[in-house]
């Protein structure tokens, strides 16, 4: 099995995290003098709120691709899967540029994460087809199209090597 972290997000994807994480922790300070009857509830929503930004605040660090006999594997984001070799067309694969090809970058989330230099999850993109993207790169990225209505981007540390990866072992 070969591993490719995900490039490295800007530092601005860390520090709205950081941000976000205020809300939740201001709230159950406010609330807690407000409406002290209701302490267990203040405690689990805003304990659950500021979990899921510490999860997102980690995952978007951690994200790795995962190439193996089985497929291709996302893990450490909350929106990864496993797609198998039968469902990609490693053929078709390539690095995309962006500014050459403005219809594959991501418009719309419809299901995932978007912070400034992070995007994951399920996104429409410029050409109105459906994409599953691990992006953390505006410039570049590994396009994958599968046999399904959609389409992977991930941005990887070294997209080249990743690419080779992918259309060896899919092409096994």
């Amino acid at each position: 099995m070969q591993t490719f972290p995900i490039k490295s997000p800007p530092r601005s994807a860390s520090v709205i995290c950081a941000a976000l994480a205020i809300i939740p922790i201001g709230d159950f300070f406010i609330m807690r003098n407000i409406v002290p009857q209701m302490m267990g509830l203040n405690v689990f929503l805003n304990g659950g709120i500021l979990a899921l930004i510490i999860l997102l605040g980690v995952s978007i660090r951690k994200t790795r691709f995962e190439i193996s006999g089985k497929g291709l594997r996302i893990r450490g984001d909350m929106w990864g899967q496993t797609l198998s070799w039968n469902d990609l067309d490693v053929v078709k694969a390539r690095i995309v540029s962006f500014d050459a090809e403005p219809g594959l970058k991501p418009k719309w989330k419809t299901c995932g994460t978007a912070l400034p230099g992070y995007g994951s999850g399920w996104f429409r993109l410029y050409d109105k087809s459906k994409a599953l993207i691990f992006l953390s790169d505006k410039k570049e990225a590994v396009y994958i199209p599968t046999r399904k209505d959609f389409s992977v981007l991930l941005s990887a540390e070294n997209n080249p090597a990743l690419l080779e990866a992918i259309q060896q072992r899919g092409n096994m």
